[in-house]
């Protein structure tokens, strides 16, 4: 009898990679990595760059305006241009507050930047307990920084700060509601309350009116300015109460200009040069070049306000007639310079 054998049926197996073939080639991966991203990164920011030069070109040809009455300028058929003191807030009226933003800028900014420059101010009368006049930053107050006045007190995302003020149904009474996640109770004296709600570009000042069980002893106002200048009550955005009276304003709304460009104020608005230096990138609001008592751009202190060089060291910067170039920190402070001794000033007229 014949025996037959079945034949072994063999699969086909792949060679497998060993551990050292998988480590080279994650290797030579990682060199490939590692020469591309700095080219795709300098594309990148050759990119941004372009950008901030196109918003610096805009905000050049958007600067140059005849409408005298905008610019709270005598009228006349003279071509002005904003004040550096007004431009931000000509770039907003306009709409256009996203050319204020330079695209390489990476510092975040919270969403009460815009009260930095915003101010509350109590001024008692001699019958007051407190007659003194007592002005409190408001981002201070709302970052539980200690401020001018005990008197004030303020409740922002859940966290509760002064020491004056124990609850706040009354302002929730007040105002129909409780808060946001973007909004923050203030009061002044135990009597005056409004409402801050934080967008993203604006900041709405709300009054809410005086405490129905209490009596205001002391004027109260939102400023905006600076409150070691002797005319910063000029900029009283609105009165929350008086002594014996309930005074309430409309909802004021505040542009929060957080910016990354800066204005020299030694550019006239009449009779200027198109070959002036106008615009430059800047670590602060506004820029005054000629101001080197008040800040030295140089000095590697963003908080003072600093040029900064945020693309491969250099700096965007605006002629008047609109042309862009770039310039180094060492560049703009030999300019700067020229400022300071009055040699050969870049900017005369």
């Amino acid at each position: 009898m014949m025996k037959h054998t079945r034949p072994i049926s063999r699969q086909y197996v792949a060679p497998a990679f060993s551990l050292a073939e998988m480590l080279l080639v994650i290797a030579v991966l990682g060199m490939l990595l590692a020469l591309v991203m700095p080219l795709f990164s300098r594309a990148m920011e050759i990119s941004r760059s372009a950008k901030c030069k196109s918003n610096l070109h805009s905000l050049a040809t958007l600067l140059h305006t005849e409408d005298d009455q905008a610019l709270g300028l005598p009228g006349g058929a003279v071509h002005t241009l904003p004040t550096a003191n007004r431009w931000m807030d000509f770039v907003v009226d306009h709409r256009c507050y996203k050319l204020l933003l330079c695209p390489s800028e990476e510092t975040k900014r919270g969403p009460d930047y815009g009260l930095k420059n915003l101010w509350v101010r109590q001024d008692g009368h001699g019958n007051s307990e407190n007659p003194d006049v007592h002005y409190s930053n408001l981002s201070d107050l709302l970052n539980g920084i200690p401020v001018d006045d005990w008197q004030v007190g303020a409740l922002y995302q859940g966290i509760q700060y002064g020491m004056s003020y124990e609850g706040w149904q009354w302002v929730e009474d007040l105002n129909g509601a409780p808060l946001e996640n973007n909004q923050a109770f203030v009061t002044i004296a135990t009597c005056a309350a409004f409402l801050i709600t934080m967008n993203e570009s604006t900041i709405d000042l709300t009054p809410l009116g005086h405490s129905p069980t209490w009596y205001s002893g002391s004027n109260h106002w939102i400023t905006k300015g600076d409150p070691n200048e002797d005319t910063w009550m000029n900029d009283a955005l609105v009165e929350l109460t008086g002594v014996g009276q309930e005074t309430v304003h409309p909802s004021v709304r505040v542009y929060t200009h957080e910016c990354h460009y800066g204005m020299s104020n030694l550019v006239p608005v009449r009779n200027y040069l198109h070959s002036q230096l106008w615009l430059t990138e800047y670590s602060s609001d506004v820029m005054r070049l000629s101001n080197y008592h008040r800040d030295d751009p140089f000095d590697n202190e963003r908080e003072n306000g600093e040029v900064l060089g945020r693309h491969f060291g250099f700096a965007n910067c605006a002629n008047v007639d609109g042309s862009v170039f770039r310039m180094s920190k060492d560049e703009l402070k030999v300019e700067f310079e020229k400022i300071d001794t009055g040699t050969e000033n870049i900017f005369q007229y």
